[in-house]
C-alpha cells in the first residue's frame, strides 16, 4: 500500500476548517478609509465647510484617486472622510462588475461562432479560461461589507434577537472561539478595527445603556455610557449607533489609550 497516497488525502471537514482560518484571517472589517488607504496608499483628503439653513455645519471632503475628484459630506471630518473613501470604493466597483458583464458578454457571443477544429499533433491540450489576470482587490472590498454589515446590525437589529445579540455577533465573528474569550493584548494597529467590536474583544460581554436623548424632533442627540473597571466613559451622536461608537471610543482610549482620530 502507498503511504504517500494516504498521507495525501486530507479530510474535507479539515479542509473546510482550513479554508474558514483562512478566511477570518484574510476577512477583516475594516472601514472605508482604511480599506482606501491599503488600496491606495497616500491618498490625501482636503476639507472646506459648507453652510446653509438646513445644516449650518457640514464638512465636505474630496479626495483624488487615478485622475478624479471624489466628495463626501458629514458632520465632522472623520464622518466626511469616511463618506469620501466609500464613493471611491463604490465607484471602484461598479466599474470592475461593468467591464466584468461586458467582457462575459463578448466571449458568450464568441462562443456561439462555429471555430475551427485546431491542429494538433495528436496530444489534446485544454486552454484555461479563467481570469487570472484579475488583480482587482476583492479581499479588501470584503472586509469592507463586513464592517457594513456589522455597523447596519448594530443599528437595525432583527426583532427576533434580544438585545445585546449583535454584539455577541460581531464578537463571535471576529473570535476564534464561539465562547469570546478576552484578548491577551491589544493588536497591532488596533484603530483599524471598529471601536465596538474591539471593544468587545477586549472586554467581553460589555453592555453599553442610553442615559439621555434631547434636541427638537430632527436634531435629537443621543448620549450612550459604559463602564470599564469602575469607570463611565460616555459618547454622543445623532443617533444610537454614532453615540455608542464614541462611547467605546472614549472607553479604549480611557482604559487602553487607543485613540481613533
Amino acid at each position: 500500500m502507498d503511504l504517500n497516497i494516504i498521507s495525501d488525502k486530507v479530510p474535507n471537514k479539515l479542509k473546510k476548517k482550513r479554508q474558514n482560518a483562512r478566511l477570518k484571517k484574510i476577512l477583516q472589517p475594516k472601514n472605508a478609509a482604511m480599506v482606501l488607504h491599503e488600496i491606495k496608499p497616500g491618498v490625501k483628503y482636503s476639507f472646506h465647510e459648507q453652510y446653509s439653513k438646513l445644516s449650518p455645519h457640514l464638512i465636505i471632503s474630496s479626495v483624488e484617486v487615478d485622475g478624479k475628484t471624489y466628495l463626501g459630506k458629514g458632520l465632522s471630518r472623520a464622518y466626511a472622510k469616511m463618506n469620501a473613501a466609500e464613493t471611491v470604493l463604490k465607484s471602484m466597483l461598479l466599474q470592475k462588475l461593468y467591464k466584468t458583464n461586458y467582457s462575459t458578454k463578448v466571449i458568450e457571443s464568441e462562443e456561439v461562432k462555429p471555430k475551427p477544429e485546431p491542429e494538433t499533433d495528436g496530444e489534446t491540450e485544454q486552454m484555461d479560461t479563467t481570469d487570472g489576470d484579475d488583480d482587482f482587490p476583492w479581499s479588501s472590498l470584503a472586509s469592507f461589507a463586513l464592517y457594513k454589515l456589522f455597523s447596519e446590525w448594530e443599528t437595525q437589529p432583527s426583532e427576533s434577537v434580544t438585545p445585546g445579540a449583535v454584539e455577541e455577533i460581531v464578537t463571535e465573528a471576529a473570535s476564534p472561539k464561539a465562547t469570546a474569550a478576552p484578548m491577551k493584548k491589544v493588536p497591532e494597529n488596533p484603530t483599524e478595527r471598529h471601536p465596538v467590536m474591539l471593544l468587545h474583544q477586549l472586554r467581553p460581554g460589555t453592555q453599553f445603556e442610553e442615559i439621555a436623548s434631547q434636541g427638537p424632533p430632527g436634531e435629537v442627540m443621543f448620549t450612550m455610557k459604559v463602564v470599564i473597571d469602575d469607570q463611565t466613559f460616555t459618547g454622543v451622536g445623532k443617533n444610537k449607533k454614532e453615540a455608542k461608537k464614541e462611547a467605546a471610543k472614549a472607553a479604549l482610549a480611557g482604559a487602553y489609550e487607543i485613540k481613533y482620530d
